[in-house]
């Protein structure tokens, strides 16, 4: 079956969302940020030297020299997040001054400053404040589009608010939201290339927006068919091709691991594909996102303490959709294809049961121990669609897999497993780059002797030991030799679990901006 056009009927319905669509606008201008008009106005102080990057020397004497004062008595330290709030009292054409702490000068990376631009974002949107005036401030080693594209994308994050279905606030009059952030970059810079990374940005942001709405919305409407529906609406927005495959196709095509997960749920699988390109001269980069929609472990329970956090188990295949979103608007030369596996996993009478033996696309035979190690079940076949079908040349899988990878690298860094080492390296580099924090695990075939099973080719979950790298080498078995392949299992930085200065809790986007980089990476060859 060939990938379907643009006017493609919907899949399902989506439920829509309680209110109006909340977006932040981004503007460049070459022009000192002291004689702009705003609400707020930013500067940033580093903890080894109180200067204002980006900022006159005058600002001081014009306010009448507080800034000065607060120096000398210790009140701003430039500590890494700290804020001071100070009045202009009509001093300046900005009604507020906002300083940031951004810690030490020679540790400024692009991703912490974008994290300070967010901040400060999100900052002025709770206060009230519409619009926000900031330096662009330089760091080493960066040209001023990338840092400008970060800051851009950060400032349209950080104000985010994932409080979705509350009703009216009761307040008789609620605070505005911020709605424009300008940055001030140097005389003689092009404006308009700045202008266009300034939109990228924006867009990048936008696209990680709302892969965190979707991660936040319930899973009575966050269902397989409305992830399918808006990874439908997603390539029609960005003239890209969609195609979307039902229980129907699935069995037609031998994907038992994916039905198998599906099972014990009145809701369809579904399993779509976003295609981007079709470049004779480039690759096929294929990423694949794990899209459990609810997981309750299947016939192997989870507790109950918690569990309504496993609506967020579809992050993965939420990333993919965010990431294709932002690589429409980036155009890099290279074909993309996001494929993202969507089930539930729930326990009924016709559930998957602890020992059965379900048939992958590409033939091979799993005993499923554990129900509840379903996420790399539905990527077997995805993985397999994506190579078969798509021709994918190299692979990104991304999944919120295992709970051991957290334990072993903390709530912050996902876990990076594959080979060959020139394609984890390159993979972890375009993440990195967008300030997504990676940290590679070793992956060797000794680590399937866990998986090794009586009466199949294989079992879907082993012992205690090394969780996150067994549930990588199990992975790794549908990916076809040659193909170069990483798997990322971001169980911890996919949400967190209260709000940094930065974000909100909830669903963070990881792998949105990183997974549109190595597109980019990858086009330049």
């Amino acid at each position: 079956m060939a990938f379907a056009n643009r006017s493609v009927p919907p899949v399902g319905r989506a439920a829509p969302y309680t209110r109006r669509r909340f977006v932040v606008k981004v503007a460049v201008e070459t022009a000192d940020p002291t004689t702009l008009q705003a609400d707020c106005l930013v500067g940033f102080v580093h903890s080894d030297g109180f200067v204002l990057e980006g900022i006159p020397a005058g600002l001081d004497s014009a306010l009448g020299g507080v800034l000065g004062d607060l120096e000398a008595r210790g009140e701003i330290s430039g500590k890494l997040h700290e804020t001071t709030i100070i009045s202009t009292l009509g001093r300046l054409p900005a009604r507020w001054l906002l300083l940031i702490g951004a810690g030490k000068r020679a540790e400024a990376t692009v991703g912490r400053m974008a994290k300070l631009y967010g901040q400060a974002a999100r900052h002025a949107d709770g206060a009230g404040w519409r619009s926000l005036v900031a330096p662009l401030v330089p760091v080493a080693g960066t040209s001023v589009e990338r840092r400008l594209r970060a800051a851009a994308a950060a400032s349209v994050v950080g104000p985010l608010r994932l409080d979705l279905y509350k009703s009216a606030l009761k307040e008789e009059r609620p605070k505005p939201r911020l709605e424009e952030v300008t940055f001030c970059v140097s005389d003689g810079a092009d404006l308009s290339a700045l202008r266009e990374a300034a939109s990228l940005g924006e867009g990048e942001g936008n696209a990680v927006n709302m892969a965190r709405e979707l991660v936040a919305r319930p899973a009575n409407e966050v269902t397989p068919t409305a992830m399918a529906e808006k990874a439908r609406l997603v390539a029609e927005a960005g003239g890209m091709e969609f195609r979307c495959l039902g229980r129907a196709e699935m069995e037609a095509k031998g994907m038992g691991c994916l039905l198998g997960v599906a099972r014990g749920s009145v809701q369809e699988p579904k399993l779509f594909a976003i295609r981007y390109g079709r470049f004779e001269d480039a690759p096929v980069l294929g990423i694949v996102g794990k899209g459990i929609t609810f997981d309750s472990g299947g016939i192997t329970l989870k507790p109950g303490e918690g569990m309504q956090e496993m609506k967020a188990d579809m992050a993965g295949a939420a990333a993919v959709i965010g990431a294709m979103q932002a690589i429409a608007a980036l155009k890099p030369h290279v074909n993309v294809v996001g494929v993202g596996a969507c089930a539930e996993n729930l326990p009924d009478a016709n559930a998957m049961k602890p020992g059965d033996v379900v048939r992958a696309m590409n033939g091979k035979t799993v005993e499923c121990v554990n129900t509840d190690a379903e996420g790399r079940l539905v990527l077997a076949d995805a993985l397999c669609y994506a190579q078969q079908d798509e021709g994918a040349t190299h692979l990104v899988d991304v999944a919120t897999l295992t709970g051991a990878c957290v334990v072993a690298l903390g709530q912050d860094t996902a876990g990076a497993m594959g080979g060959p080492q020139e394609w984890v390296d390159r993979v972890v580099a375009a993440m990195r780059d967008e300030g997504e924090k990676v940290w590679q695990l070793p992956l060797e075939d000794e680590h399937g002797e866990e998986m090794k099973s009586d009466i199949a080719d294989m079992k879907n979950a082993g012992g205690r030991q090394a969780g996150a790298i067994t549930g990588a080498w199990f992975i790794k078995q549908f990916v076809n030799d040659g193909v170069p392949w990483v798997h990322l299992d971001v169980a911890g930085p996919a949400t967190i679990e209260k709000d940094v200065p930065y974000m909100c809790k909830g669903g963070t986007g990881f792998g949105v901006r990183g997974l549109a980089r190595l597109a980019e990476m990858l086009a330049d060859g």
